[in-house]
């Protein structure tokens, strides 16, 4: 059995629901949070979600759920 790519290389995971929310899997841990911007450290890079009225409405260690208007994700 073959392995998807993403697990073997520890990369995370984002998944966009609409524009209202957003799941992240693999990260390590919250680097900055506010109501325009969330900085997230992934296994191997930063990840920063800029919007309007974001919540980290739910999370574990393995995945966190952002809720609010998302209007951007980069890499850092």
């Amino acid at each position: 059995m073959e392995l998807p790519k993403d697990i073997l290389l520890g990369a995370s995971i984002i998944t966009l629901v609409g524009k209202n929310e957003l799941l992240i899997e693999n990260y390590k841990g919250i680097l900055d949070y506010r109501e325009d911007s969330i900085l997230i450290q992934g296994k191997h890079e930063r990840i920063r979600i800029e919007g309007r009225k974001l919540v980290i409405s739910n999370y574990t260690r393995e995945e966190m759920k952002i809720s609010g208007t998302v209007h951007k994700v980069s890499y850092e």
